[in-house]
């Protein structure tokens, strides 16, 4: 659900999810609606998120991340951004090897990384 005012323009609304047809809808919708962007949350250390595959689990499984930006990409027409971290911990860092797969599939127009790793938060 997206509510917004003339006030809030240019308007950047955030995604989480996991499943690459349902983010790839979201997206589409979101342009529609009038966002000037979407940003991807890869980064939500919360375990409800990561549970289901989303938030800062998708910086574990790079190849099923890739498969779904490329289609968010591909189906829009504003630009898409990520708010990641740098991994899952302090053994599985990540995030040079999600840029790296995400620059492959011509992505993304900007990334954003947060300078710690999902366990550095307390479980909630």
């Amino acid at each position: 659900m997206v509510q917004s005012c003339p006030a809030d323009s240019p308007l950047a609304v955030q995604l989480f999810g996991s499943v690459p047809e349902e983010m790839r809808d979201a997206a589409v919708i979101c342009e529609e609606l009038g966002a000037a962007s979407i940003d991807i949350n890869m980064g939500c250390p919360v375990k409800r998120s990561w549970k289901i595959g989303g938030g800062s689990a998708m910086m574990t499984e790079l190849d099923k991340t890739a498969k779904l930006v490329r289609g968010m990409i591909d189906a829009v027409k504003i630009p898409v951004t990520a708010k990641m971290r740098l991994g899952w911990d302090d053994q599985n860092l990540t995030a040079p090897d999600l840029a790296r797969v995400l620059e492959d599939v011509g992505w993304p127009r900007c990334l954003f990384t947060v300078a710690r790793a999902r366990r550095d938060f307390p479980a909630r």
